[in-house]
This record gives structure tokens, sequence and C-alpha cells, in this order.
């Protein structure tokens, strides 16, 4: 007898295997977009306890001053304050959840920071104060840490540029740190900073706004 040929067994698969590879595409799927997908809260930063006055970072800004969310109206108020080139307060109070104050610095023409490393700065304010340190690239896109951890007493951050990867770290626009009602509930104290460069103002005290 002459095989005239050979059949071949057709693979039917079961329906526990075909459940099991549909919730393995689903677990892949929601790894792949958690991973891809940006930041919806913004990282938390504590204190660097190995960085301090020396580590600074230093830009030659254009502009610096104070910001608030009524521009003068009763929920914020925010004076800023320049002590030296590197020093500087602002002075605020938020009284509901809606409203924020802020320090601004600005470049008139857009910066390229891609080549610092890490941003490291010196804060004071009040205990558990918590400040959003948010940058802005020239076209607008935003990306921020959530500075943690006050004490009362200056301590220093040192926070690496990558945290900042949904901007354009090639062109950047602002550096701005904002505290907001929302997460610091009726308060009101002195905002302490080494950064900067500052730029003083005719009285060799106040610069910006």
């Amino acid at each position: 007898m002459y095989c005239t040929g050979i059949q071949k067994k057709q693979f039917k698969p079961s329906r526990r295997f075909l459940s099991r590879l549909s919730r393995f595409l689903i677990v892949l799927a929601i790894i792949t977009i958690t991973w891809s997908a940006p930041r919806v809260y913004a990282e938390e930063i504590s204190p660097d306890p190995n960085v301090g006055l020396g580590d600074v970072t230093s830009f030659n800004f254009d502009n610096q001053g104070a910001i608030d969310s009524d521009g003068g109206g009763g929920a914020a108020s925010a004076q800023f304050q320049v002590f030296s080139t590197n020093y500087a307060k602002l002075t605020y109070e938020v009284t509901v959840p809606e409203s924020f104050v802020g320090l601004y610095h600005a470049f008139l023409s857009a910066a390229d920071l891609s080549h610092v490393d890490y941003f490291v700065m010196g804060i004071q304010a009040p205990a558990d104060t918590r400040i959003k340190l948010e940058i802005k690239d020239d076209q607008n896109n935003v990306d921020s840490v959530t500075l943690i951890e006050q004490t009362g007493n200056e301590v220093f951050y040192k926070i690496s540029k990558d945290f900042f990867d949904a901007i354009n770290q090639a062109s950047v626009k602002e550096i701005n740190f904002i505290v907001t009602g929302a997460d610091n509930p009726n308060q009101s104290g002195d905002f302490l900073i080494h950064f900067g460069d500052y730029s003083l103002g005719p009285d060799g005290q106040t610069g910006g706004e």
C-alpha cells in the first residue's frame, strides 16, 4: 500500500488556552501603557544631606519675581525680595485650596539645560510645606516634582534632570517654585531660597516683581 499524503492534524486551541492568552495580552497592554504614559502625579523629592550651599545651581536668568493666583485679591499674596545673587525670599499667604503663590525664573531666550545633570537648591519654609518645582519649555510643556520634608530650617535638594522628561530640556523657558493652598491649607510664611542667579533692583535689595 502506498501512502499518497500525510494528513496534518489541525491545532484547535481550547477555550482555556484562549482565555489565558487574552488575559496575558491585556496585562501586557496595561504594563506598556503604565510605563510609557506621562506621570499624572509629581514625584516627591526629599532633602539630600550630601549636598550643601557650595553645590547650589546657578543660571543666568533674565527675569524673576513673585506670582499669585488672584493678582492682588484676598485669597493669596506674595512679595519677593533678593538679598544676593543666589539668595532670595518669598513672603506669602495662601488661604483657600484654589489659591497659589510662586517664585518664577524666566529666560528671554530659551536656554539649553540638557547638559545639566542635577538641579541643586537650598530652601527654608515652614515645617511640612510642600513646594512644587515646575520647569516649562518654549512650547509651554510643563513637568514637575514636589519638594517635601521641610523642617523650618534650610534643607538642600538634589534633583535629577531625568524627572523632567516631558519637556524639551534643550529649550527651557521658565523654572518656577509653587506653593498651593491645596497642599498647604491656610498657610503663610517666608520661603527662603538659595538658587540663582538673581538680579538686584535699584535699591540693591529687591528684584523682579
